[in-house]
């Protein structure tokens, strides 16, 4: 009786070991999320930790303005064509990519 109570006792303490030891990559670590225009995202970290700086890559448009805006207002700052910038907050973060065609087409 003792022995299957122990042995039971090491189940779940691995159970929980093991979780614990899923869950400490995620820790201190919030999400990144597109929520309008992802079709427009080529490349974009799912998680980041707060204070890290984070790129996301958009596809390059020639016939329309591309629009990457955050839903929080914080700033992201833009690099290059296609190539956008921001400084993970200490929270979930949303953006959302626009492109208005500028008439050229």
């Amino acid at each position: 009786m003792a022995n299957s109570k122990n042995r039971g006792f090491r189940k779940v303490t691995a159970a929980v070991l093991m979780l614990a030891a899923l869950l400490s990559g995620c820790a201190g670590r919030y999400r990144v999320k597109c929520v309008s225009g992802e079709q427009y995202v080529v490349s974009c970290p799912k998680h980041a930790k707060p204070g890290e700086t984070v790129r996301l890559e958009t596809v390059c448009v020639t016939d329309a303005d591309l629009y990457v805006n955050s839903t929080d207002g914080t700033e992201i700052r833009y690099i290059k064509e296609g190539i956008y910038e921001f400084e993970m907050p200490d929270h979930d973060f949303e953006f959302k990519v626009t492109v208005i065609s500028n008439g050229l087409a």
